[in-house]
Parts: C-alpha cells; sequence; structure tokens
C-alpha cells in the first residue's frame, strides 16, 4: 500500500527510521465483533467499530507501550511469539477502538450531549472541572450505578472518570500557567485541586516537568 511519511525533523546529516504495522481486516473484525458481544457500549444504538478515516493518535502512552512490546515479540526468538504477538495484537486494536472512541466523541461532545450519555458526562466535567466532583455524582447524572457507570466509562475511553477529570485539570492548569502574574498555587486551586502537592504530583505525571519547570519552558520558548 502507498503511504506518505512526513518526518520534519530528518534529512540526509539526519536520517530516521520508520516502521509500518499492517493488521489483517479478519483480525479488525473478529475483535471487533467479540467488543461488541462482550463488552457493548452504553448506549444500545451505539457499537463498537474502526473509523476508516480517523487513525491518527497522538502521544497516547498505552498505545505507545503497546506497539513496543509488539515489537519486541515480533524480534524475539521464542517458540510461542506468534502466540504472544496475536494476544498483544488484539490489545492494541482495543486500545486503537477505545482511543478514536473518546477522541471522536470528545471532539463531538457538545453536538451529542443530548443523545449521549458519556458525550453529555465529558461536557459536563469541562464545564465543571474546577468543582470537587465525585464518580457517584456523575453515575447519578448518567442514571447508571456507580459501578456500571465507572466499568462502563473505562471500556469505552479506556480511562476512568477521575483520569479523565484530571486531564481537563491539566489542560487548563497549563494555559493559566501560561498567563503572566500567576503562580503555581493560583493554577491549582482554579482547576479545582484541593492542595499544590497533589496538583504538582498530577502535572509532573502528565507533562513529565513540574507546573514551575513547565513555566520556565514557556518563559524561554
Amino acid at each position: 500500500e502507498l503511504m506518505e511519511i512526513d518526518f520534519p525533523d530528518a534529512d540526509a546529516t539526519h536520517p530516521t527510521r520508520c516502521l509500518a504495522l499492517a493488521i489483517a481486516p479478519e483480525q479488525i473484525m473478529e475483535t471487533v465483533q467479540q467488543l461488541n458481544e462482550q463488552y457493548p457500549k452504553a448506549e444500545q444504538n451505539d457499537e463498537w467499530q474502526l473509523q476508516e478515516k480517523s487513525f491518527h493518535f497522538t502521544q497516547d502512552e498505552a498505545i505507545n507501550d503497546t506497539l513496543r512490546r509488539l515489537m519486541y515479540l515480533i524480534k524475539e526468538d521464542h517458540m510461542a511469539k506468534h502466540i504472544f504477538s496475536k494476544n498483544v495484537l488484539v490489545e492494541l486494536i482495543i486500545r486503537l477502538l477505545q482511543t478514536q472512541a473518546r477522541s471522536l466523541l470528545l471532539d463531538q461532545s457538545e453536538q451529542h450531549k443530548n443523545s449521549n450519555r458519556f458525550a453529555f458526562i465529558a461536557e459536563y466535567i469541562r464545564q465543571h472541572f474546577h468543582l470537587n466532583i465525585t464518580v457517584g455524582q456523575l453515575a447519578e447524572k448518567a442514571c447508571m450505578s456507580k459501578v456500571h457507570f465507572f466499568r462502563c466509562f473505562k471500556n469505552e475511553f479506556g480511562i476512568t472518570p477521575v483520569e479523565f477529570i484530571n486531564r481537563e485539570r491539566i489542560k487548563a492548569a497549563k494555559k493559566l500557567l501560561a498567563t503572566a502574574g500567576l503562580n503555581v498555587s493560583d493554577a491549582c486551586f482554579s482547576t479545582g485541586f484541593n492542595s499544590p502537592s497533589h496538583f504538582i504530583q498530577v502535572f509532573k505525571k502528565h507533562e513529565t516537568m513540574t507546573p514551575s519547570q513547565y513555566q520556565k519552558s514557556i518563559a524561554f520558548a
């Protein structure tokens, strides 16, 4: 298949290497069918499917880790590597489906908030992330039990409700930290965190640097 791959930082003196991974359509269809049978989506009219026009995934730690393990298995000299590889490949397809479903739903949450409960929840979190939101409150708004809501949310998005809340808070905190005159404590309490130490811990997990280091990187950019 013809592929166009763009590496802006590569040139004749600084070459790079690319690996293309092709997945058999039969394997994808089998995995999608298995998901729909064993882990159906919360909405009755919604099914798992791989959108052909949305294959771009950026900075997803889970997908990158799965790809690294798959590449290791392919190169490994082990008698059962085809069995190991098949299991990891199924995991990769599921993570791609979850990531794509999350991206499509979040990009269109305003449009679908009245017809999809998780689009409504995503929009609610975006509007109220600065408040003390609990999983129980979100489950009640989705008209689901707490356990069922948590399981369905993680199945469809690949992350927990708390992780999604923290992602939205960190996204907002980065904007605040780029604002002149605001310090780390301002960004912390304005985005719903209860303590600077917890804020710093979550921020570093998402951005691989502390809020103060992020501010300095913005200042020298």
